[in-house]
């Protein structure tokens, strides 16, 4: 297992994940990730606002590695 842990970077503020969870693979972080941001994304629409501008910054632990799940990339906008 690796240890990931999950920073959210929100309209200019960083919330550092403290403690992270283990996930067998980067795929599998990301997946969490992308949960995590559609459910922030919902939380936003009861206050009627949505910034597609945000991010989930994944990182491991034990590599440094980083990548960004930004928000647009975890919804689909339909219709008008």
């Amino acid at each position: 297992m690796t240890h990931f842990l999950f920073h959210l970077h929100e309209c200019g503020v960083v919330t550092e994940d403290e403690e992270g969870r283990d996930l067998p693979d980067f795929e599998s972080a990301r997946h969490h990730a992308e949960i995590a941001a559609r459910a922030i994304i919902c939380a936003e629409l009861e206050d009627g606002d949505i910034c597609l501008g945000c991010h989930i910054e994944i990182e491991n632990r034990d590599t440094g590695e980083r990548h960004i799940v930004a928000f647009r990339d975890v919804v689909r906008i339909v219709g008008e």
